[in-house]
């Protein structure tokens, strides 16, 4: 009997699967459509540990060239891991950074960026190992980019990704780009995904398209990074030139891997870029744009890799969330990006609901033709709807109605019977290689998403205030949605959409203060400026204008304050 191979790539160990090994990454990953991790590299034991030399010994630059790594900023130490998970770390450092973690969080006004420099910061500055030697930095970025790096150490995130990044030629990445390029693989995948088992299958993805023109994609990356590193107060960099350069970069480009990480970065900028008015959201824009290169690569006839199909995931779901938030149907076909893998595999952001994005697509091309579709920010429109009632002409739509045969409009009639249909009848399919309590919130993420669809639902036929009997009947809906909200354990990272949803259904301030636990705990995960105007919009907006007896129809009240809302 043939033995297994002890020696497979990490995607082929963890999927049980027998590997070719090949390098540096395995043709069975190619094969079954994953972008392969690599090999990791074992970490020898005390006993086999090679012994230091007598004395310091001269290295030759061809020989320092083979063994140091060309970008530091990118190959951690090796050492670094065990660093970091040594129980050994004195309480004390751990205390300080999170004094400096508190500090940072709290953003001074545009008039006073400055930042005050402490023995706290120089002996942070003191203790990083990681800072190019010839990089030239103000004090200032110095203390920050310190304080950046302390904090992201307290992230729960996957090991460093050394034994699968390849060496990068030198001088490929800018000098002034380096630091945001390592915070960004430091932090951002770890605040964005759903799970931390996501992180390193995110970074490979991104050093795959990152390794093919790295002055090109740098910039996105950094872009992001920087705005982590601003996070003291000030920014390092003015982030409407790094949007314009990306842009500018974007016009050249013809790889649609490419292209569309750009995209995404650009969409994480929106996402985490605190100083962005609400109206000023150019996210929906974004989207737009990624659509119709899209199309354009779908009427050209040409095919999606895996690669650009696990970036165009990302967007489609964005582009799901605003089509739902706006009542319009989704940009982005799900045709290009679901495949077969989405039925037995979990995505990083959608989990288990990525066959659910079909049914969500009909619901939002549904709202679309009963409300007549609404103007998103980036359209430069905002339309005053009177609050009263769900219009389709002169109707008011209801439940009651649906069974009217009658009605010149059966063919919607139909299509909510159909979509209420296939909404009670789907199930999230559980991954084959995953165990139970990693799948526990996954499952409970999926069940929320779908119990938030069936109460949207409702809402387009019986609109908020519309009837006594439909408000009870959506509040116990919003029950049944934090119902699988409240028994997932600190994985509400993607769940804010739900969140949103069932949230405007509450009166009782016991509910709400539950509901307030659950956007500060998505606040406090992802750091999204999203995520802390939703919470306002649902505080301020909504349950304010319902205290007062006024219309609280939230899809109403999206398009009175363009920009306030985007789940996402």
């Amino acid at each position: 009997m043939q033995r297994r191979s002890r020696k497979g790539c990490i995607d082929c160990k963890r999927a049980k699967v027998k590997c070719d090994e090949e390098k540096p990454f395995c043709g069975t990953c190619k094969r079954r459509g994953y972008a392969c991790q690599g090999y990791a590299t074992p970490v020898p034991s005390a006993k086999h540990a090679p012994k230091p030399a007598a004395g310091p010994t001269a290295v030759s630059p061809a020989k320092r060239s083979k063994i140091e790594p060309q970008t530091p900023a990118l190959v951690p130490d090796p050492q670094w891991y065990e660093k970091r998970q040594s129980t050994n770390r004195p309480t004390d450092a751990r205390d300080r950074r999170e004094t400096l973690r508190k500090q940072d969080e709290h953003r001074s006004t545009p008039q006073s960026r400055s930042v005050e420099v402490t023995e706290m910061d120089e002996m942070l500055i003191e203790e990083s190992d990681v800072f190019p030697s010839d990089m030239e930095y103000t004090e200032q970025q110095l203390t920050v980019i310190a304080r950046a790096r302390a904090n992201s150490m307290q992230l729960p995130s996957c090991p460093p990704l050394y034994p699968v990044v390849p060496d990068l030629p030198p001088d490929a990445i800018g000098r002034t780009d380096q630091p945001g390029v390592e915070i960004y693989f430091n932090r951002h995948p770890s605040e964005l995904v759903i799970s931390k088992e996501f992180v390193n299958e995110m970074n490979a993805n991104v050093l795959l398209v990152f390794n093919q023109d790295p002055a090109a994609v740098s910039e996105t990356l950094s872009a992001i990074g920087h705005i982590y590193l601003g996070e003291g107060g000030f920014s390092i960099v003015p982030m409407l030139a790094r949007k314009q350069r990306i842009l500018a970069r974007l016009r050249d480009r013809r790889d649609l891997e490419q292209m569309m990480i750009m995209l995404l970065g650009l969409c994480a900028l929106e996402l985490i870029d605190g100083w962005s008015e609400p109206a000023d959201t150019s996210l929906p824009a974004i989207i737009s744009n990624a659509a119709i290169i899209i199309k354009l690569q779908q009427d050209k006839g040409l095919s999606f890799s895996s690669v650009a199909k696990y970036f165009i995931r990302a967007l489609a779901r964005q582009d799901m969330i605003v089509s739902l938030t706006y009542a319009r149907h989704p940009l982005i076909p799900n045709s290009v990006w679901l495949s077969d893998d989405s039925y037995r595999t979990a995505d990083r952001f959608m989990g288990y609901t990525g066959t659910l994005m079909p049914i969500l697509a009909d619901l939002g091309a549904l709202a679309e033709e009963m409300r007549g579709g609404t103007p998103t920010p980036s359209d430069g429109a905002n339309v005053n709807r009177n609050g009263s009632g769900n219009h389709f002409g002169d109707e008011v739509w209801s439940e009651e109605a649906i069974m009217i045969t009658t009605n010149p409009t059966l063919a919607i009639y139909q299509k909510v019977l159909d979509i209420k249909q296939r909404l009670n009848q789907w199930r999230p399919v559980a991954a084959q290689n995953v165990s139970f309590q990693a799948s526990r919130n996954l499952l409970f993420h999926a069940h929320s998403h779908r119990a938030a669809a069936l109460l949207y639902l409702h809402r387009l036929l019986e609109p908020p205030g519309s009837s006594e009997a439909a408000d009870q009947v959506a509040l116990g809906m919003a029950h049944e949605v934090l119902m699988h909200l409240s028994a997932m354990t600190d994985q509400l990272k993607t769940s804010l959409w739900p969140v949103l949803i069932a949230g405007t259904e509450l009166t009782e301030e016991g509910d709400r203060a539950i509901v307030m636990g659950m956007f500060d705990e998505i606040v406090r995960q992802r750091k999204t400026v999203t995520s802390r105007r939703t919470r306002e919009f649902c505080v301020q907006r909504v349950w304010a204008a319902r205290d007062l007896g006024l219309a609280w129809n939230w899809m109403d009240l999206v398009e009175l304050y363009p920009g306030e809302c985007l789940p996402i």
